[in-house]
């Protein structure tokens, strides 16, 4: 959620904003030795959730759109 929110905000970014992303990233550098581990067994599962919110910006009627895909037990 919070990449989500500070990819809202490039264009005018406040000191806040700054706080945030040196937050997001301090996080990823911590856990970058972490690694990914992905479980395939005899049936590969593709699970997709998908959403979108069209017009929620009054300023400049922007929309949204996000998605989320997972292989297997990831």
């Amino acid at each position: 959620m919070a990449v989500n929110f500070l990819t809202t905000r490039v264009q005018n970014p406040t000191d806040e904003d700054q706080s945030k992303l040196t937050r997001v990233l301090k996080y990823l550098k911590g856990i970058r030795d972490f690694g990914l581990t992905l479980r395939i067994g005899d049936n590969v599962i593709v699970n997709a959730y998908i959403d979108a919110s069209f017009g929620v910006h009054e300023v400049d009627g922007k929309s949204h759109t996000g998605a989320c895909i997972g292989i297997g037990n990831a």
